[in-house]
């Protein structure tokens, strides 16, 4: 044992050279390869039935001219091919909004090769993990697909006032189906600030079928309608805001 803590093994020099041999063996994925993924799954979704009903959906959500496009929890597109897809997505999102801003993106996950892909795609890295607490004054976007809902509620509360709320658009996991799936007493404890966001949000899902039906599977825009914010009782926007436990698995 060494001073270190670390076992010290003893390889004969072939066993040595036949390991160093298979490491170097190992095919090592680089960016052009990563970025020629990502195009893949851009002309797939293209030529999609799934891309040309979600353009009809967006073409008739009224959605406001964005400050900024914020992707949390997308994965690693050097090892996932979801993460592929959904980056593809974003992308894809970007040219049919005409957007002009910056898109920011954060996963704990990302690789070196990860942060060279978003810099290919000029899209910016978010340097700390803010857990999905950004306020925001203009109207933003947020891209979360498959989020845990403690971000979600994390979202929320970072913006919960009247004035705030109505600039937050989201794309993640439908609001709803956590209301559906879990007793109501557990959601509120948990997530209260996504119980109080069920009665002031228009859900507009996306088209339900793609590949295999778990990449953009129960995925809604969700828009705050300022006429129910502004109608809300103001003990709406009195809900406490809850602190998650440490090392909570949901958060990114």
């Amino acid at each position: 044992m060494e001073e270190n803590g670390f076992t010290l093994f003893k390889y004969s020099t072939r066993k040595s050279r036949n390991r160093r041999k298979q490491r170097n063996d190992t095919p090592k994925v680089s960016v052009e390869t990563v970025v020629a993924y990502v195009e893949d799954k851009i002309d797939t979704l293209k030529h999609s039935d799934f891309y040309v009903q979600l353009k009809e959906i967006i073409g008739t959500s009224q959605l406001p001219e964005f400050e900024d496009i914020i992707c949390y929890g997308v994965g690693s597109f050097e090892q996932s091919r979801t993460s592929q897809f959904q980056l593809g997505l974003v992308l894809l999102l970007r040219e049919l909004l005409q957007f002009k801003g910056k898109l920011h993106s954060y996963d704990p996950v990302l690789t070196e090769i990860d942060h060279r892909v978003l810099q290919h795609y000029d899209i910016e890295l978010i340097k700390t993990n803010e857990q999905a607490k950004r306020s925001v004054s203009r109207p933003t976007l947020f891209y979360m697909p498959h989020c845990g809902k403690t971000l979600y509620n994390n979202l929320l509360a970072s913006n919960w006032s009247r004035k705030a709320i109505t600039n937050v658009y989201l794309i993640g996991n439908r609001l709803e189906m956590y209301h559906e799936n879990e007793p109501t007493l557990k959601l509120r404890r948990e997530a209260p600030h996504i119980v109080e966001a069920l009665d002031l949000i228009k859900c507009s899902p996306f088209p339900e079928e793609f590949d295999t039906n778990t990449i953009f599977n129960d995925i809604c825009i969700h828009q705050f309608l300022a006429e129910k914010v502004n109608a809300a009782k103001d003990s709406v926007f009195e809900v406490e805001v809850t602190s998650e436990p440490e090392n909570d698995p949901e958060l990114i």
